[in-house]
């Protein structure tokens, strides 16, 4: 089973407990987001470039891929058939960690489907849907390191994203468990990635499945392991407007099809 499946196996209860709330949600006026949708007759998804397998741009098409794409595109599908606009068509935008979130209050995009941890800070802000999957927060380290959990990091270098929740996890357990840590922020995955690599750090905290990946791609992937200790488990999800309930309606009822149906453990070919 690949690293992604086990995820997405790993919410299915969790979002399951959740479906109650989205099926007895407001049936709400029609909102900006359905609004903007039939006006311009575009769906503006973000996307990011480098959250390989969640959403990142593929190096050989240059194309946005990812599972939080595959579900998006089913979502575009939904608001198609809410509207009875089939021709509507599908943008895709380039959004950062830092940006992501500005984008989407700026209506530069409709959904952020990229690899966001649903907080309660960021939900000040904007909306989320249904988990997609629950992950992990982990270490990824050099395997001749001998780190194994977050104490053994004490007096060393941790690398994580900018504009991400591991950046504030980072700083919080810096403090909290007295780690007298460097933390460095990368302006992006591959940067923080990078940073491990070449030595400048020694642990990258990140979601499990992002550091997977990215082990997997390294030039020697057998040099680098995922510490044992488990930092956090976080709920994933798609970014949408603030209340916006209408538009969460029917992208929240996308979502419970896909899993209802076991659509959602599908890849798309």
């Amino acid at each position: 089973m690949s690293t992604l499946n086990r995820f997405i196996l790993r919410y299915s209860l969790f979002a399951s407990l959740l479906f109650p709330l989205v099926l007895f949600s407001s049936s709400a006026d029609a909102t900006s987001s359905l609004e903007k949708i039939a006006r311009s007759g575009i769906i503006v998804l973000g996307h990011r470039d480098a959250s390989a397998p969640l959403s990142y741009v593929d190096d050989k098409t240059q194309k946005p891929m990812g599972y939080m794409l595959d579900i998006c595109y089913k979502i575009a599908d939904a608001v198609k058939r809410e509207l009875k606009r089939p021709d509507i068509a599908i943008k895709h935008e380039l959004v950062v960690s830092s940006t992501r979130i500005k984008s989407l209050v700026d209506g530069k995009i409709d959904l952020e489907c990229g690899s966001s941890t649903s907080t309660q800070d960021r939900l000040k802000e904007v909306s989320f849907t249904i988990p997609t999957y629950l992950d992990l927060g982990r270490a990824l380290v050099r395997k001749d390191s001998g780190i194994n959990s977050i104490y053994d990091l004490t007096g060393k270098t941790i690398a994580t994203t900018r504009g991400t929740s591991y950046e504030k996890m980072a700083s919080e357990l810096n403090v909290n468990r007295s780690l007298r840590a460097k933390i460095l922020l990368a302006k992006d995955h591959e940067e923080a990635f990078e940073l491990l690599e070449q030595g400048k750090a020694d642990a990258f905290i990140m979601k499990e499945v992002i550091l997977a990946s990215l082990k997997a791609g390294a030039k020697k992937p057998e040099n680098y392991v995922l510490a044992r200790e488990v930092l956090e488990i976080q709920p994933t999800a798609i970014i949408l407007r603030k209340d916006d309930l209408a538009f969460k309606k029917i992208v929240d009822g996308e979502i419970l099809r896909l899993i209802q149906t076991g659509e959602i453990k599908k890849k798309k070919k």
